[in-house]
């Protein structure tokens, strides 16, 4: 019974030390002021992106003019897409004029925009293995 409670536990702790993570450094590009928070989502699946809310990690930092850099740690293996947009008023919502187009600049991984929609999931989407670091440029328009 020890041998077997013994052995149990030996690979629950070697599994979980060996869950591969991976850092991912996000190079914010297109920033005109310093209002307000630059906001990021990292989701993991269709159904949640670019919900706002719906993100399995989030991060709200301090615009600087011109670029931001972000480092998202300790992320699992998987396939990931990323959005962003500049919070300029701090609501926690992409403002949008009457027709719906956005009135503060946003973007995704991939560098991908949807047409009067935002992209598929599947376009922005990005794999991360191997605790590699996977860096990104994501514009701002």
């Amino acid at each position: 019974m020890k041998t077997t409670f013994l052995l149990s536990l030996i690979c629950i702790v070697h599994t979980f030390f060996s869950l591969k993570t991976t850092t991912i450094i996000i190079h914010v590009k297109g920033i005109e002021n310093t209002q307000g928070k630059i906001q990021v989502g990292l989701y993991d699946n269709s159904n949640d992106f670019p919900k706002y809310g719906q993100h399995i990690e989030g991060v709200s930092v301090e615009p600087s003019t011109g670029d931001v850099y972000i480092t998202l740690e300790n992320i699992p293996e998987g396939e990931y897409a990323i959005a962003v947009w500049h919070d300029e008023n701090e609501d926690k919502e992409l403002n949008t004029n009457w027709v719906g187009k956005p009135t503060e600049k946003y973007g995704f991984s991939n560098n991908v925009f949807g047409t009067f929609a935002p992209p598929k999931f599947k376009d922005a989407s990005f794999s991360i293995e191997n605790n590699d670091t996977k860096k990104l440029t994501i514009n701002l328009e």
